[in-house]
């Protein structure tokens, strides 16, 4: 018997892809045409393989930020904004986030960080 907009187990499928979420390791959304966008067609899918997209806690994580710093920054245009994934989800790409990290390492180095 189906009970409300998602029936009697929507809440628990909807937390069950939530979870799949956090665990996304696929390129989706504005990640793959970004990559198809920058490299021929075989290659562009190739690499696009490779790539990760990391949720907020991995981001937090690696940058060492807090979700409200990571936020601020993304408004002034200093950090790699993220992609949607779904109706309620975001993901930052991998390859994005390296590369602001190489930038802010080079920067406190005093060298010119390279562009890719």
């Amino acid at each position: 018997m189906l009970t409300g907009a998602h029936g009697a187990h929507g809440g628990e499928v909807a937390d069950e892809v939530r979870r799949a979420g956090d665990q996304l390791d696929i390129p989706v959304g504005q990640t793959l045409k970004r990559q198809a966008a920058g490299a021929g067609g075989d290659q562009a899918m190739s690499q696009a393989a490779n790539r990760r997209l990391l949720r907020l806690p991995e981001v937090k994580e690696r940058v060492g930020l807090s979700r409200t710093a990571i936020y601020r920054l993304i408004a002034e245009g200093q950090f790699p904004r993220q992609d949607c994934i779904g109706p309620r989800t975001v993901a930052w790409c991998q390859e994005d986030l390296e590369a602001w990290i190489e930038q802010r390492i080079q920067a406190a180095m005093g060298e010119p960080a390279e562009r890719r």
